[in-house]
């Protein structure tokens, strides 16, 4: 098999160049000699080689070619398997080749192919026997306290072998065995079988032969126990790994051993009666497989239990149609061995077509029962027998265009190409849906049926087909969006309820932008930095307006920052809210002690001034109105880097209270503290005889002025320059004294003495009066 390749390439060359120097005048032919697959041995007029070689052949002259057959090959690692080639029919660019041993050269033969089949050594390896030691099929039986020598036997293809053996399997074919252990031994398994991909241990097993390959069965010896296998009653037969027995009986099984339990259902006895599994005793299926205790310390027995059986029959008018029976449809007759008292499921399919092609619609069952109904095996034979009775049927034929969609046949989807089967005469109720969805942005909408009908319609089967066709029209939806989302209002010209358009339709789309945002241009299927555009419905098309989001000040959106007062004028050097859209891109606060001017690249700033800021926020900025500011109107402008500046009108007044307050239960309970400075509420009331603080801002100038933007010093008393008084319904009531909150920036307070005067066990409503200027209304809880 193995040769020097340098030896077959010297040869080669003496081929290619004798032959021309000693004949120059004839004609040479060159013939290309090959095998199918390459790297097996031929020999050509007594040369061999191992792979393809283009000779030159003087015209004429006579040649002959050896193409080893079979030739094998070792497989790597595996001792035993080979591959073997065996020659085909060869061939050449002018056909077979029936005689290679006189080849007569000829400039029209170009190739000779020397095709080989390839096999593969399938080794079965298991068992060899020892010298004197005979295995048959039916092993006799082993002498007491021995095992038997031989493990069993294994059936390769449908041949049955007791010990190791080798098979040829083509390539690509197909190897199949059972392996069944003798007494004393059980089957563990198959070994792995490399490259297979098969990792089944079931007795049955099915490899494909893609190279030599070696099937190693495991047995192994086992103690044994004696199984009886009975039936009851007695007498009836059983299925034992896969043999039928008479019950009782008794078997000599392996401890730990696998074997397979059946029933065989219905039978009848030597007198005639009819039986029908019901159980086994080890409460395994009707057929399952059983393991032997690996210990045994008591007989084993294994009952099959039968039960007396009765024939129930089913039949169809006309014979031949199909039903289905506990689920199942594919039985061969509908005679079924059932036990008396069971209860079944029968189903008459509403339509079906017979062999010959003609539709039969169900009409009704010989008992009155419904299509599908549950039946009461009687232990009677005779009311056991039930028949399906049909009659011809008409069709209703449903067609749509485009195809594709489900139209409703009595409340049921029937997509089209929809075909009905009923009873001649039945009126079948046919709507076909105003629209339909033809794919993600695409829908087809109903224009109307071939007949004019409206798109619910009562029809009437007949004896010949009734053909229905609705026709549906293709729409794209235009779907509008903005980035940020929400920003911005559309139109669209022509208008859309529903945003979808016939196709090719020109749609203008038009944006408006919504306060707090400024259009920048388009994307998706629109292009361009003006507000509108031109979009041509040839597909699902999107359009989104990229939006800049752009500080906006509210109308009316300057008030008072503890609360919104009856007034709406607020009061220089007071804290205010600036209420907006985009006022910053983030929340972000000053420290309490010392107010930025800057927060977030936000500023603001009153008549061109820079305003000292407590926080900052998308959705409102709060910040400290110059104490020095005159009265009457100015302008309040939001700036933020990069950003167009948003400005808005406001009206400072002298006095413009305003109380904090928060909210519980939708009521205003005042922000205020007791003597000691812990906060009052519901469960710490106002105490009799204190002097309580409440909060606010805006109650006017005081003496002295403190300095914006800085919390007030504790160590000096900041006066309301104007009389305030505490409103409560009618009554006024004195304060102790209002001001500066100290360690605040732009807080007041005013204190209240809890007298006789205040109501007790109530929530105290007060308001806040600054030279008639009046704050909102808060509640306070007295004890």
């Amino acid at each position: 098999m193995l040769f020097d390749k340098t030896h077959a390439r010297i040869a080669l060359m003496v081929g290619l160049f004798l032959p021309a120097a000693s004949l120059p005048a004839q004609t040479v032919s060159s013939v290309r000699i090959f095998t199918n697959p390459t790297g097996l041995q031929f020999v050509v007029d007594g040369q061999p080689y191992l792979e393809p070689v283009t000779l030159l052949w003087p015209q004429g002259s006579k040649h002959s070619i050896v193409a080893t057959s079979p030739q094998t090959t070792q497989a790597t690692g595996l001792q035993q398997a080979q591959t073997v080639y065996t020659l085909g029919q060869p061939v050449s660019n002018l056909g077979p080749i029936a005689d290679l041993g006189s080849i007569t050269a000829d400039p029209s033969l170009t190739y000779i192919e020397l095709p080989y089949n390839v096999s593969y050594d399938v080794s079965l390896d298991f068992f060899t026997p020892p010298p004197n030691v005979s295995c048959a099929l039916v092993p006799p039986p082993c002498p007491i306290g021995r095992i038997c020598p031989c493990p069993g036997f294994v059936i390769l293809n449908g041949t049955t072998y007791v010990q190791n053996t080798q098979l040829l399997i083509g390539a690509g074919g197909t190897v199949t065995a059972e392996a069944h252990p003798n007494p004393g031994w059980v089957f563990g398994g198959w070994l792995p079988v490399p490259g297979s991909g098969n990792t089944s241990e079931a007795f049955q097993n099915t490899w494909t032969v893609n190279g030599p390959m070696i099937i190693y069965p495991i047995f192994t010896q086992a103690i044994s126990t004696t199984v009886t296998v009975q039936s009851n009653p007695t007498g009836l037969e059983v299925l034992v790994d896969r043999t039928p027995y008479y019950g009782n009986v008794q078997l000599d099984w392996g401890l730990g051993s696998v074997h397979q339990l059946g029933g065989i259902s219905p039978q009848y006895d030597t007198s005639g009666n009819l039986w029908v599994f019901d159980s086994w005793s080890d409460g395994g299926a009707y057929s399952h497989s059983y393991t032997v205790p690996s210990v045994v310390t008591q007989p084993i027995t294994l009952i099959a239990t039968y039960n007396t059986g009765t024939l129930v029959t089913f039949l169809t008018n006309p014979a031949g149609l199909a039903l289905t029976v506990d689920g199942r449809q594919n039985y061969p007759n509908y005679t079924f061995a059932w036990v008396p008292g069971s209860t079944h499921t029968v189903s008459a399919p509403a339509t079906q077509v017979d062999a010959n092609g003609n539709t039969w619609a169900f009409q009704s069952w010989s008992n009155g029962g419904p299509e599908t109904q549950q039946i009461l095996v009687s232990g009677v034979a005779a009311n056991n027998r039930y028949t399906a009775v049909y009659q011809p049927a008409g069709t209703i034929n449903i067609n749509s265009n485009p195809s594709g969609v489900a139209m409703q046949v009595d409340a049921q989807a029937c997509p089209t190409p929809c075909t009905v089967a009923k009873a001649v005469g039945t009126t079948v109720q046919v709507v076909a849906p105003e629209n339909s969805s033809a794919g993600v942005g695409e829908r087809l909408d109903f224009e109307g049926w071939s007949d004019g009908a409206p798109a619910s319609r009562s029809v009437t089967v007949a004896a010949q087909p009734v053909n229905l066709a609705a026709s549906y029209k293709l729409r794209y939806q235009l779907q509008t969006s903005s980035n940020p989302p929400n920003g911005a209002a559309w139109t669209t010209t022509p208008p859309s309820f529903d945003s979808y358009f016939d196709p090719n339709t020109r749609v203008e789309v038009s944006v408006t932008t919504k306060p707090g945002f400024q259009f920048l241009d388009w994307s998706g299927n629109a292009s361009g930095s003006y507000p509108s555009a031109l979009v041509v419905m040839s597909a699902p098309q999107t359009v989104v307006a990229e939006l800049n989001p752009v500080p906006y000040i509210a109308p009316g959106g300057i008030m008072n920052g503890a609360a919104q007062t009856r007034n709406t004028a607020v009061a220089p050097g007071s804290a205010v809210a600036i209420y907006g859209i985009n006022l910053a891109s983030n929340n972000l606060a000053s420290p309490a002690s010392l107010l930025a001017t800057t927060l977030d690249s936000v500023t603001v700033r009153v008549d061109g001034e820079t305003v000292p800021l407590f926080f900052v926020s998308p959705g409102q900025d709060n910040i400290q109105l110059p104490s020095n500011l005159t009265i009457g109107d100015h302008t309040l402008t939001v700036h933020i880097d990069g950003k167009p500046d948003a400005s808005e009108q406001f009206t400072a007044a002298r006095n413009a209270p305003g109380l904090y307050n928060t909210l519980v239960n939708q009521e205003a309970f005042a922000v205020a503290t007791h003597a000691d400075g812990s906060a009052i509420s519901a469960t710490s009331p106002a105490r009799r005889g204190e002097v309580v603080t409440l909060y606010g801002t805006g109650f006017g100038p005081y003496h002295p002025q403190p300095a914006d933007g800085v919390a007030v010093p504790s160590g000096t008393k900041y006066t309301l320059e104007d009389a305030a008084v505490l409103l409560m319904g009618d009554q006024q009531i004195e304060p102790v004294w209002a001001g500066a909150a100290a360690g605040k920036v732009g807080v007041a307070i005013v204190q209240l003495k809890i007298d006789d005067s205040i109501p007790h066990d109530t929530n105290v409503s007060l308001i806040l009066s600054v030279n008639g200027a009046e704050s909102n209304s808060v509640l306070l809880p007295v004890e």
